[in-house]
């Protein structure tokens, strides 16, 4: 996963928590679903039903569908999503505030920079002062790290 979500081991991860009883944006993380196949538009039946007019699009189902399926080739991230519609504001995304809670801890990557982890370590002090810092380290005898908290 390193070599995916943290640029080759140089950025970090965050450990965030879904708090239900705070009614945050986490609470609402689904499980992706792993598929052999994209997920269909929609089905024979529902199109004719649509080109007839007998049905409608249901624009939200075909929506989940498409955020919530990936490719089985990625299963093994046993991943989940947050997804609710954009509002009106511009851009392709929203800043969502996190509460002190909701940030357990960050993990930076065996290969990041010095300067990124002091400076990373400046901003969760500041904003996160409770959250846990680990740094990965590469083991000697496996094809894997180690997290030494700092």
């Amino acid at each position: 996963m390193w070599a995916h979500y943290a640029r080759d081991h140089t950025g970090a991860v965050l450990e965030l928590w879904s708090l239900p009883e705070e009614d945050n944006a986490l609470s609402v993380s689904e499980a992706v679903e792993y598929s052999d196949t994209p997920p269909a538009f929609f089905t024979e039946e529902a199109f004719l039903d649509l080109f007839t007019g007998v049905g409608q699009l249901d624009v939200k189902a075909l929506t989940r569908r498409s955020v919530y399926t990936k490719s089985n080739h990625w299963a093994y991230e046993k991943e989940w999503r947050v997804y609710y519609p954009l509002s009106d504001k511009p851009g392709l995304f929203e800043y969502t505030n996190l509460r002190e809670s909701e940030f357990k801890a960050i993990y930076f990557g065996c290969r990041a920079e010095p300067a990124f982890i002091a400076s990373a370590r400046a901003l969760i002090a500041q904003h996160y002062p409770g959250a846990a810092q680990w740094v990965a380290e590469r083991r000697k005898d496996a094809y894997a790290v180690t997290f030494r908290e700092i």
